[in-house]
């Protein structure tokens, strides 16, 4: 009798000993965690109304426009990769304890450049970069920034690619006009991606 409750007791710690874990972060050390990430499949750009709705979109680039109304909105088209994960093991359960890792980009942008086929001001002819011109704000599953930020310093440090980028501009335009923007994405794996916007009128 004692050698069987002595049997059982054994397998119960050994069944602790050889508990699996969740794989996230603050699992303990020894935790090979793969979380789940996303690929880029698409950069699709489209005009955005502040504070408005996608009903006045359509409208709205139909007549004139103010420049601190608009914006762009960039929203990744993700894809899922291939998922790698390793169980980590404790002698005491520690599913409750983990974090889950949450899903991010494994890419980083190389670089984000906004053109339009009309001359911006004295300082952003047509065909050049307008960059300048433009702050960006950003929200992404493990992280935000709402608070409007220079473009070019934001790319300046290669970020993670985010789930949506928010381009406002910051000045107006020389001179009321029509405007065709093309927004190109570079990434740091060298996919590029282009997308050709329908004509606006910005006012001043």
């Amino acid at each position: 009798m004692k050698k069987g409750i002595f049997c059982t007791g054994l397998l119960l710690l050994l069944g602790c000993a050889l508990m699996v874990g969740c794989d996230g972060m603050n699992c303990g050390s020894g935790t090979s965690t793969y979380p789940d990430v996303q690929g880029v499949s698409g950069m699709p750009v489209r005009l955005e109304l502040v504070n408005g709705t996608l009903s006045t979109i359509e409208t709205a680039v139909r007549d004139t426009l103010r420049f601190d109304v608009m914006g762009l909105q960039l929203t990744t088209e993700k894809r899922w990769l291939s998922l790698r994960k390793k169980a980590a093991t404790s002698i005491l359960p520690i599913a409750y304890a983990c974090d889950p890792v949450p899903p991010e980009f494994r890419e980083r942008l190389a670089g984000v450049y906004v053109f339009s086929d009309t001359d911006y001001d004295a300082f952003s002819p047509a065909g050049d970069t307008l960059n300048p011109v433009f702050d960006v704000m950003f929200t992404s599953f493990a992280e935000e920034n709402l608070r409007p930020t220079d473009l070019t310093t934001f790319l300046a440090s290669q970020p993670l690619v985010k789930d949506v980028l928010y381009l406002r501009p910051k000045s107006p335009p020389a001179h009321a006009g029509t405007h065709r923007f093309t927004v190109h994405f570079y990434l740091t794996n060298g996919e590029f991606y282009e997308v050709v916007l329908d004509p606006v009128t910005i006012g001043v």
